[in-house]
């Protein structure tokens, strides 16, 4: 008879699913791989669950795209590229940010306890090649409470790129936060994780590598401000958020990282079934079902559940949307005079 070995609990995290970070290895962009400039509008630009900001105005800004670019013999194939677009000097106010960042759910976090007396600790690793040499800027977010309440704690550091244009592995080690709460409603947000592409010079001074509530930024003095260097990169991948120490990177098939990414945003392109058809253009079709005489209804099944009832865009053939009967499980969308009516190029968004 087969006997199981029972591991040890310092080696417990290292069976199964150990990796927090959903496309670490930067694989999925359904959004497309062109990705697009930052805005003052927090958006999605390219790689899934990877988000691009621009607070305050005058400090230039940057772009996100996907490229064929990793680090040899690591089993990369992608990596997420930061470009300067706009060029400009680095702002004094620390209220100007420009920020590169992934969300985590409250309910895949919620093992670390952190914001209680028993939080766990935990290491961030990834792969990182820049134009720039120097400290860059790194924080984390808990978001936590207790009995309903929502407390937010900060925690500032930095890492540094030694050699231009040349992948490093980076690592940081941080203990969760021993107070603030670790109660929140499960499909919300627990955790954030960011790399700082730049911040007004305010910012370099205070100290780092400490929890609090201020979500004041802070970075170490002479901080790396990417958006002065014209055309300036930053590519990252192997992204791994893990407890305890690093272990090596977590691959994982890419029809799994695609599901992981279809609970935030699902688009109607990368899929089709048999109510689905391409015209010449080679826009995707999703067909409707006649309903009566007149009417129409368009239903298709997402591929998971999604985080939330999600926010829908697309394009129809004719007529409107008479009734909106979606929810996280589908999208059904009722038109009551064109019992031919199809929609196309439906994204659905419940991003964090």
């Amino acid at each position: 008879m087969a006997l199981s070995k029972i591991l040890p609990a310092s080696q417990e995290q290292y069976t199964g699913a150990r990796n927090m970070i959903i496309n670490g290895a930067q694989n999925v962009a359904q959004r497309g791989a062109a990705g697009g400039t930052a805005t003052t509008t927090a958006s999605y630009l390219s790689v899934d669950r990877f988000k691009s900001d621009i607070d305050g105005s005058g400090g230039g800004d940057f772009s996100h795209a996907q490229v064929e670019d990793a680090p040899l013999g690591q089993g990369f194939r992608y990596a997420s590229k930061i470009t300067t677009v706009t060029q400009a000097s680095q702002p004094t106010s620390e209220s100007n940010r420009h920020q590169f960042y992934t969300l985590l759910e409250k309910q895949n976090t919620f093992h670390l306890d952190w914001g209680t007396s028993a939080a766990k600790t935990c290491t961030l690793s990834f792969w990182v090649k820049g134009s720039i040499t120097g400290t860059y800027g790194f924080s984390f977010a808990h978001y936590g409470g207790s009995g309903g309440s929502i407390v937010s704690y900060y925690y500032y550091t930095n890492y540094t790129i030694d050699s231009a244009d040349t992948w490093e592995k980076k690592t940081i080690t941080v203990t969760g936060p021993t107070v603030g709460g670790n109660e929140r409603d499960s499909n919300s947000l627990g955790t954030r994780i960011e790399w700082l592409i730049g911040v007004g010079s305010d910012a370099e001074t205070g100290t780092l590598n400490e929890w609090t509530t201020s979500s004041t930024y802070r970075l170490a003095p002479n901080s790396v401000y990417l958006p002065e260097n014209a055309s300036a990169t930053l590519y990252i991948t192997g992204v791994q958020f893990e407890i305890g120490e690093a272990t090596p990177f977590e691959h994982r098939s890419y029809n799994d990282e695609l599901a992981r990414c279809q609970r935030y945003t699902f688009t109607q392109a990368r899929y089709g079934d048999g109510n689905i058809g391409e015209d010449a253009a080679g826009s995707t079709r999703i067909y409707s079902s006649r309903y009566g005489s007149n009417a129409a209804f368009v239903r298709y099944q997402y591929p998971v559940m999604m985080r939330e009832n999600p926010d829908l865009t697309y394009s129809a053939n004719s007529g409107a949307t008479s009734a909106n009967y979606s929810n996280a499980g589908h999208v059904q969308l009722y038109d009551s005079d064109d019992n031919a009516w199809y929609i196309y190029d439906l994204i659905a968004e419940a991003e964090l």
